[in-house]
């Protein structure tokens, strides 16, 4: 196959002596052998020495991590100066329409990308579909152990998600992959715990009510919930002290209400649980709470 004439390039991405040194390098083509789809890239370098790159696109860079074996290199071409180089793959890939068609990965005609249009992120996410995350089933992390977020990550996230609606597929395929699943004692221990203390805005109180106005539960989730009442209730009650219980991780918790408010705290020994419940209802007592 020959190569399509050299593509225009705009002079003003870099310096002239640093693209037109002799560099040498060469145009590839990536087949994805269990989609059938390919990607056109480019590689300063010679051929032997980066024989096991496989590009840097968005696609096929998580392609490559998960199933690199499934992805078969083709030379189309060697360069000899950055300015070919990149003239070059921007020739192919507006020879091949690459960013128009669908059994390419490519996301622009550009060597240089782009921004990501509605069009490009649906390309995205059609040539990802099927394949599993890298770090599915994995703990990843410091450590090893899980995931840690700084406040700052964990705000952006949060500014991204605010006020997002969610269709009702997503929400059916949500409910439907959540179906049949209960929390373990010892994540609804760090549930309670979390929430131990916190206060609800007013908006989040009427949002609740409003979210449950007119709502009856039927006789099955009436005994359902007087069923989980008393088998808590009765696992709560294995050290016979009221207010305090042994929790799976052989925490002495301690819990105690006034008013409808309920207040919990773990503790290592059953005397200083015994002694928070004390000095929580002398709180109460002297108006403190």
């Amino acid at each position: 196959m020959e190569a399509p004439n050299k593509g225009l390039l705009h002079d003003g991405h870099v310096k002239a002596e640093f693209m037109d040194g002799p560099h040498e390098g060469y145009i590839y083509n990536i087949l994805d052998t269990k989609k059938g789809k390919n990607y056109v890239g480019s590689k300063v370098g010679a051929i032997n020495d980066t024989e096991d790159y496989l590009g840097s696109g968005t696609i096929i860079k998580k392609i490559a991590k998960k199933r690199p074996d499934t992805l078969h290199k083709t030379i189309l071409g060697k360069t000899k100066t950055r300015r070919e180089l990149i003239a070059q793959e921007e020739a192919w890939l507006t020879a091949m329409n690459a960013a128009e068609d669908k059994g390419m990965y490519n996301l622009t005609n550009n060597y240089f990308g782009g921004a990501q249009g509605p069009e490009a992120i649906e390309k995205i996410r059609a040539g990802l579909l099927g394949t599993e995350p890298w770090n599915k089933g994995k703990k990843t992390g410091v450590g090893g152990n899980k995931t840690v977020r700084t406040q700052a990550v964990k705000d952006k996230i949060s500014k991204t998600l605010t006020g997002r609606k969610l269709t009702p597929e997503h929400i059916q395929n949500t409910l439907d992959g959540r179906a049949g699943y209960t929390h373990s004692d010892a994540t609804k221990e760090k549930i309670g715990i979390s929430n131990t203390g916190k206060k609800r805005t007013p908006e989040q109180i009427q949002k609740s009510k409003d979210g449950r106005a007119g709502y009856k539960p039927t006789q099955e989730t009436k005994d359902k919930t007087g069923a989980s009442i008393r088998k808590r209730t009765k696992s709560n009650n294995k050290l016979g002290i009221k207010g305090i219980r042994l929790t799976p991780s052989n925490k002495y918790n301690a819990n105690i209400g006034f008013e409808g408010k309920g207040y919990q705290k773990n503790f290592n020994t059953l005397d200083e649980a015994k002694q928070w419940r004390i000095d929580m209802q002398s709180k109460y007592d002297k108006g403190l709470l």
